[in-house]
């Protein structure tokens, strides 16, 4: 043999020597790693049918040794914390049970954000249990809601996920889902409506209609968002408490008949109204959104659309014109649905804000970021048709859920005086009592606001009664004028802007004004021209 050979022999020896070292190395970090992976599955099974018996305050020594190989059984642990969840789902345990032994992982270095997650998991399915009963609970008028309660029951509860989605299937079907994604919209709860939609994707039902609509919930806050400046003065339209019953106001004999006539719209006119803004490319913005730091802001609106704010005034209903013609409140129907009532019949088209919420829910893209109008309040009479005076506490209360429901719609609320009266004429001392009266009485009921609305349009533009008003949080000063009209009011003490009204008095005699709006001549209710009124 030659010396080379003999060197080539040596290093495949050397070679054969690594080789097989190695190989036995990996397959002793092998059987290590099944071993402790046998070992893992052994002692957090254990210490799961432990922490199900009762609190856990130390680790053993078993379970200390999990820690020191944490990377290679983190997997394990999770796994168990899920079967848990899981035995709480199929209803082998109880919630507390199943948090409480939950909680006996915390010794283990389990990331937070897993751990909450199992916990969040487990609240989850008890939560959708308390709606699945409310749910069950609620009449067939309530199918909208009985759906959205359906939609929060854990597809981990077996005991009742299968029973939810054969409810939910009876409730919703691909045109009620559609009509609830425009409400959601209308509002702007882009988050809730996603969020409604993701959980009952879980179903199985409705699959192609929720793909469909995610996106086009998706492009639609895109376009919400995606704003462009507006130049120039910005139309701000009014109007006080509809003529809800013509067929009262225009009958012979009848006490309100040239008030009415002169000072109201009707419904049908209301809705012509909005129909017509709506094809010209208006949108509505919120009356806050014209002010900032005590001046005119800045205003962006979605590309296309040209901003209009509504103001909406004389919502007391006064007990004296009962019957008159007009409604004699709004309310909450048994199902929490705004609605009007007159002479006990409940109606739900007859007053602007439920014309204008429902025409909202249609046409999600009429408004920006869930805006509706600005309702401005008097106090003497009290507000929306409840007599809120000292002791009223039944009024009050009932008051309070209807302008809760109203701001859920996305109505604001400002101050028109306590009293109505003309404060140009009265003194410094009569305004500010005026002012604290309505804060303490309707303020209380509505909350706060920036908005303040001279009594009959007659305003002060600056003087002590205008720095009294700025320095009792007013912002925003509105008047009354046929022009779009928006300005800085003097010092740096907010903003006028003057509100445009829409009475059946101009519906007759100032058409041009309104022109770029609407064609009067096609708003007109005929039971205004039937009248002979409109001649």
């Amino acid at each position: 043999m030659t010396i080379k050979q003999i060197i080539i022999l040596i290093v495949s020896i050397l070679l054969l020597g690594i080789v097989v070292g190695c190989s036995v190395y990996f397959l002793t970090m092998v059987r290590d790693e099944i071993d402790i992976t046998d070992s893992a599955r052994n002692v957090f099974s254990a210490f799961e049918e432990k922490a199900l018996s009762g609190q856990i305050t130390e680790l053993t020594a078993k379970e200390k040794k999990m820690t020191e190989h944490w990377s290679e059984v983190e997997g394990i642990c999770l796994e168990t914390m899920e079967r848990i969840v899981n035995r709480y789902g199929e209803g082998r345990i109880d919630e507390s049970k199943a948090l409480s032994a939950l909680a006996c992982f915390r010794l283990f270095p389990i990331n937070s954000g897993q751990f909450s997650a199992y916990q969040t998991e487990t609240e989850a399915i008890t939560q959708g249990r308390t709606y699945y009963e409310q749910a069950l609970a609620l009449p067939e008028t309530m199918q909208t809601t009985a759906a959205l309660y359906l939609s929060y029951v854990s597809a981990k509860d077996k005991t009742l996920f299968e029973a939810a989605k054969a409810k939910f299937s009876t409730l919703m079907d691909a045109d009620a889902l559609k009509a609830m994604v425009g409400e959601y919209k209308a509002k702007y709860q882009i988050k809730e409506i996603t969020s409604f939609l993701e959980r009952i994707d879980s179903f199985g039902l409705l699959k192609e209609e929720i793909k469909t609509l995610t996106k086009e919930i998706e492009d639609y806050q895109k376009w919400q968002e995606e704003t462009v400046a507006h130049k120039g003065q910005i139309e701000v339209l009014y109007v006080r408490n509809l003529m809800a019953f013509p067929e009262i106001v225009y009958a012979p004999g009848a006490k309100y008949t040239e008030t009415y006539d002169s000072s109201l719209i009707t419904p049908y006119e209301f809705k012509k109204i909005i129909e017509s803004l709506y094809q010209k490319n208006y949108i509505l913005i919120d009356i806050a959104n014209l002010e900032k730091d005590g001046g005119l802001a800045e205003i962006s609106i979605p590309s296309g659309k040209k901003p209009i704010v509504l103001c909406v005034e004389d919502l007391s209903y006064a007990s004296a014109k009962e019957g008159g013609g007009t409604i004699s409140k709004l309310a909450l129907d048994e199902n929490g649905k705004l609605c009007s009532i007159t002479n006990g019949a409940t109606l739900y088209d007859n007053e602007s804000v439920l014309i204008l919420n429902e025409f909202a829910n249609e046409h999600p893209d009429f408004v920006y970021k869930g805006a509706r109008g600005m309702i401005s309040l008097t106090g003497y009479e009290g507000l929306l048709g409840y007599r809120t005076g000292s002791g009223q506490e039944s009024e009050i209360e009932n008051a309070k859920k209807v302008v809760q429901a109203l701001k859920e719609e996305g109505w604001t609320f400002g101050c028109q005086s306590y009293s109505y009266a003309d404060m140009t004429k009265a003194s410094l001392e009569t305004l500010q009592k005026d002012t604290e009266k309505w804060r303490s009485e309707i303020g209380a009921i509505v909350g706060d606001t920036s908005v303040y609305v001279w009594p009959y349009g007659s305003s002060v533009r600056s003087g002590e009664k205008k720095e009294a008003l700025y320095n009792q949080g007013f912002r925003i000063f509105c008047g009354v004028g046929l022009s779009a009209y928006r300005a800085n009011e003097s010092n740096s003490q907010g903003i006028f802007v003057d509100r445009k009204p829409l009475s059946g008095y101009n519906l007759k005699n100032r058409k041009d004004d309104f022109a770029h709006l609407f064609d009067a001549s096609e708003v007109v209710d005929p039971a205004r021209t039937a009248s002979g009124s409109n001649q």
